[in-house]
């Protein structure tokens, strides 16, 4: 099995899209495999619509389902990968709830989106967010690390946010510091995670992914999706 195959068997299994990088050693201290597979969903266009200004409870349940949905798509993968005679693990921003999903586990978000771009799906946004050209941020992704020997994708070396700023102009935390992203910045560079974080305790808020220009056009074209 080579890369490519592996790719078009992950999304086959359900992927939106599904791209390969190696040298990830930065992206997980508990792990000896620096090889990775990055695959992505994109949120349903009836719930990005949400992200602006709410209500966020269909927002919070599309992604409690899109996670279920990445977990198992992770399975799969590493199950195939395992049965070529290789090791593998599953990284996820967050765990589903409920079920079981054996050889994954959670890792910092932040993390897994550098690893989508490093992989070319998108790249981080003013927003530390993975952007994804055809879907803005509206987007969940998930990494499998492998010690298969794998060819990477072109990965993504630059921001393709231009001069856009709406939003760090419209984060209510004022925790975006407007920074551009390049390959091995900080999450610290873009976010101040303590502000943002102490914002939505008192509840959810993702208006930085909402509000994104990408996100607004995704959500304009969506009869092409």
């Amino acid at each position: 099995m080579n890369t490519e195959e592996l790719l078009e068997y992950l999304k086959y299994n359900g992927a939106e899209r599904a791209g390969a990088a190696a040298g990830l050693s930065w992206l997980s201290e508990e792990s000896s495999m620096q090889q990775g597979i990055v695959v992505l969903l994109r949120l349903p266009v009836r719930i990005a619509g949400y992200l602006r200004s709410g209500p966020y409870g269909q927002y919070t349940a599309a992604c409690a389902r899109m996670d279920h949905n990445l977990a198992e798509i992770l399975l799969a993968g590493m199950e195939k990968l395992r049965n070529e005679g290789y090791r593998a693990e599953g990284l996820m921003a967050m765990l589903p709830e409920e079920g079981e999903y054996p050889g994954i586990r959670e890792a910092d978000r932040f993390r897994i989106d550098r690893a989508g771009a490093a992989a070319g799906l998108g790249w981080i946004g003013r927003n530390g967010r993975l952007l994804v050209r055809d879907f803005g941020p509206c987007v969940r992704s998930a990494v499998i690390l492998t010690d298969m020997p794998v060819t990477p994708s072109e990965p993504e070396t630059e921001s393709h946010c231009g001069a856009c700023r709406v939003c760090v102009g419209n984060c209510p935390a004022e925790a975006l510091t407007g920074k551009v992203w390049t390959p091995g910045t900080e999450e610290r560079v873009l976010i101040d995670r303590p502000k943002c974080e102490e914002f939505i305790r008192s509840g959810v808020c993702e208006k930085c992914v909402g509000i994104c220009t990408y996100a607004q056009k995704y959500m304009r074209n969506a009869k092409w999706y």
